[in-house]
């Protein structure tokens, strides 16, 4: 059985970074843990649940502008790269540059991306820890599962050590695309977390979770969808405070120039699927200063929170407490 707890972001991993969490414990100076980047708004599909669908989809981070993100995160003592969107990464000409910028900064990196455009790319895929191919193209035509394969094939090829898994998003029409979601992941032995639209608000999350649960259940009866898995684990939608501390540990630096809480806010229904300004940390430019200020919390009332359960972790950690040896 695959442990979805290795292929996304959850409280296991958090604890994996004591060092960083003692800092953040402490009110010390910033050290995230990874960042995400997005390198362009631009797309070659058109989901109707895109999270950020309300994008400027003519906005795109300039290379400069990139790799000195990347250099001062870097010299924080950040050791993870995600590339993410916005839109998909294949769409940026200098993706490949990218990721060797990410490496030469001492960072792992890792790439989410639909699969379809990322042929007129050479051998880049030997840079990267981890591929995650988003399936959203099973619900257009034929040729998208195809160009998908082909893709895993090459990195496969080129890389035999990269992790590749993937993600389907449940929506309107799913029950008939869930057939070729299983026949994809079977074929390809891609572990892939399904997950319901996170955008449609916690009622419609407690409400498909279960069902999607009972969906997938009847491929698992029959002996199929051996890599599929439920992202009920590290989806929650009831929190305990406002406190947001996820910019210390995964800040998300957008197309337009700036930094932002986290790459998750635009799921968030209140926000409308698109990035807010209050979100807005520093700009690439302010990120060393900023971040050599002590750290705290930023309150930040979302909606629903991706990560309610990291947050409410570590506002704990830093809670002052009575009688602490007494655990």
């Amino acid at each position: 059985m695959v442990d979805g707890k290795n292929y996304t972001s959850n409280l296991t991993k958090l604890f994996k970074h004591l060092d960083k969490l003692k800092n953040i414990q402490e009110g010390k100076p910033g050290s995230p843990v990874m960042i995400h980047m997005s390198l362009t708004n631009r797309c070659n599909l058109e989901c109707t649940y895109c999270c950020y669908g309300l994008r400027d989809l003519s906005q795109e981070l300039g290379f400069d502008k990139a790799e000195s993100a990347i250099k001062q995160f870097g010299l924080l003592g950040t050791k993870g790269l995600e590339l993410t969107g916005g839109g998909d990464p294949s769409m940026y000409k200098r993706l490949d540059d990218v990721v060797q910028a990410g490496v030469d900064n001492g960072m792992d990196v890792g790439l989410i991306t639909n699969g379809i455009k990322l042929d007129r790319f050479g051998d880049f895929y030997k840079n990267l820890q981890w591929m995650r191919v988003s399936l959203h193209g099973l619900n257009f035509e034929n040729k998208m599962q195809e160009l998908m394969g082909k893709t895993v094939e090459k990195a496969r090829s080129i890389n035999p050590e990269i992790d590749i898994s993937s993600v389907y998003i449940w929506t309107t029409g799913s029950d008939s695309t869930l057939e070729k979601v299983v026949g994809f992941t079977d074929k390809y032995k891609i572990p892939t977390r399904l997950t319901p639209d996170l955008t449609l608000g916690k009622d419609s999350i407690d409400e498909m979770m279960p069902y999607v649960g009972k969906q997938l259940a009847k491929f698992k009866a029959e002996g199929r969808a051996e890599y599929l898995f439920l992202s009920d684990f590290n989806v929650k939608t009831t929190r305990e405070h406002d406190n947001c501390y996820m910019h210390l540990v995964k800040p998300f630096v957008f197309t337009d120039g700036w930094v932002y809480d986290c790459p998750s806010l635009a799921l968030s229904p209140d926000n409308k699927l698109n990035v807010n300004e209050k979100f807005r940390v520093c700009t690439i430019d302010d990120i060393t200063e900023k971040y050599s200020k002590p750290s705290s919390a930023r309150v930040l009332n979302c909606e629903f929170c991706k990560y309610a359960s990291q947050n409410e972790f570590v506002h704990d950690l830093k809670m002052d407490v009575k009688h602490k040896n007494f655990a």
